[in-house]
């Protein structure tokens, strides 16, 4: 079996309003601290949202340090929690068993089919709904943005036409 693993990871959130992004820093990182059995976080720290001008959307951060019994703990918690950064503090070297490392491998494969499919079946629920759209503009029942402003300054100018 491999030595414990010790790993510092940022994981980010960002959103709005500022107070849903604050409670979801917390959130995440008090359900963190109350994992007992796969891993045991060491230390903490939120960095406090602030907002990107760019995208207007508030931005934050949990730094943690955990501390993982195997392998599979710390792949569980990457494809979990999705962290931005990770960096493995300990050890230096990982020894890995074939069969556990056959089982990290297959976990991996499993998480990936599994997006695969969810990004598949995505893309085909955007094709039906831009096809439903592109049916829907046909009828006239749904009219584009450009199709729009151009009505309401067609519509606009008929007012003003009816004024005077």
């Amino acid at each position: 079996m491999a030595k414990k693993i010790e790993g510092r990871f940022i994981i980010q959130i960002a959103g709005k309003p500022l107070i849903n992004v604050e409670k979801a820093l917390n959130f995440v990182l008090e359900n963190l601290k109350k994992e007992k059995t796969k891993f045991k976080v060491i230390d903490s720290e939120i960095v406090e949202p602030e907002l990107d001008e760019e995208t207007t959307l508030y931005s934050g951060f949990i730094d943690v340090a955990i501390k993982f019994e195997e392998v599979k703990e710390l792949l569980d918690f990457v494809f979990e929690y999705t962290p931005n950064s990770v960096v493995i503090e300990e050890p230096a070297e990982i020894e890995i068993e074939i069969a556990s490392f056959n089982g990290v491998l297959n976990d991996i494969s499993g998480h990936v089919l599994n997006l695969n499919s969810e990004i598949r079946n995505l893309r085909a629920q955007v094709h039906y709904l831009n096809k439903q759209i592109s049916e829907a503009q046909d009828k006239g029942f749904v009219k584009s943005d450009d199709k729009i402003l151009n009505d309401n300054k067609e519509t606009e100018k008929n007012k003003t036409k009816q004024k005077k």
